[in-house]
């Protein structure tokens, strides 16, 4: 950025504006698709990069974020809406931006701009930079969990696998970036549970993300793990699947008719081996010792239409310029 940080910044508050601009669908090859999953991923990049930028002096050193989350808020394809489940792209974005705020809390951040001074520079160390930080983590756990209840009112087996995926996602997050307490572990042990409710999920994800759990040191996490295996099925998922027995080989000989000699020819019967699930999707790189307040307690039940996410009522009011915006 050859420290023109406040040049840089003009283009992120852009990006933010433009958010809004973002269409439902795209072309893609003669045929209308949706934009989602392209969105997404520059979404989540997008909430890296602002880990490099500084605070403002006036706004604070959160301003953009905050931009960046009304513009998430006002978003109208992800907006909250009475008896329409809520996005699982918002789902992962959110997800992002928890991993986001779960770095601004270490004393000295993974990456840096040669010559650009961070908040970690600026405000590390800084009780209100702290409790600033502990709040905005708060609410979007609040958030997540809010919109994963939500999801248990899906039916199809797709959707049920993709909330599940989720939930444990949201699991690997919370035990690899935050402090274990007593709500953040009855946290854990409710997602695991619902996501082995949907019976939907790769099990080789769940028996990952539960031996990760027990391979934490210390007694909240051994806690956890013997909670989860109280759950009935759950037990299973550390058995050693069968070993695939080896096909037979047939060997034949055939005589030649010009030699009289024999060739001898071998086949092996093909083996049908189901391809491995994939691996646990990475949590959070950087480690925050932050501990979380938030008390919510996921519920398999099926949420009533009126159980919106927490910042739902502030979308309606949010002003038009998304930066200056104190919806979170």
């Amino acid at each position: 950025m050859n420290q023109m940080s406040v040049q840089a910044e003009a283009f992120l508050r852009a990006a933010i504006s433009l958010l809004s601009l973002v269409p439902p669908t795209i072309e893609s090859q003669g045929k209308k698709v949706s934009s989602e999953d392209e969105l997404v991923s520059f979404l989540q990049h997008f909430s890296s990069a602002l880990l490099l930028f500084p605070g403002h002096p006036e706004h604070g050193p959160f301003y953009l974020v905050r931009g960046f989350l009304n513009s998430l808020e006002n978003f109208e394809p992800w907006k909250q809406q009475d008896n329409v489940l809520p996005s699982q792209g918002k789902i992962r974005v959110y997800m992002s931006v928890l991993a986001l705020f779960c770095t601004y809390a270490q004393p000295t951040f993974p990456y840096h701009i040669d010559r650009v001074e961070s908040n970690d520079s600026l405000y590390g160390g800084d009780s209100s930079y702290m409790a600033q930080v502990t709040l905005f983590i708060d609410t979007l756990m609040e958030q997540l969990v809010a919109m994963l209840t939500q999801l248990s009112a899906a039916t199809d087996l797709i959707a049920r696998k993709r909330q599940g995926t989720l939930c444990l996602d949201f699991v690997n997050q919370i035990i690899s970036s935050l402090t274990m307490n007593n709500a953040s572990a009855t946290l854990v042990v409710k997602l695991f549970q619902l996501a082995h409710q949907t019976q939907a999920v790769e099990p080789g994800y769940l028996r990952r993300t539960l031996l990760h759990i027990q391979h934490k040191k210390g007694s909240w996490y051994q806690d956890v793990a013997a909670k989860i295996l109280d759950l009935g099925g759950v037990s299973m998922l550390l058995e050693r699947p069968a070993a695939v027995p080896k096909a037979p080989v047939s060997v034949s000989v055939t005589p030649t008719a010009s030699s009289g000699s024999s060739s001898v020819s071998t086949s092996t019967s093909s083996a049908v081996v189901s391809p491995l699930s994939p691996a646990p999707k990475p949590a959070v790189a950087a480690t925050a010792s932050v501990t979380p307040k938030a008390s919510a307690v996921l519920s398999s039940a099926s949420p009533s239409p009126s159980s919106s996410s927490p910042s739902s009522s502030s979308s309606s009011s949010a002003m038009v310029d998304p930066l200056m915006g104190r919806a979170f």
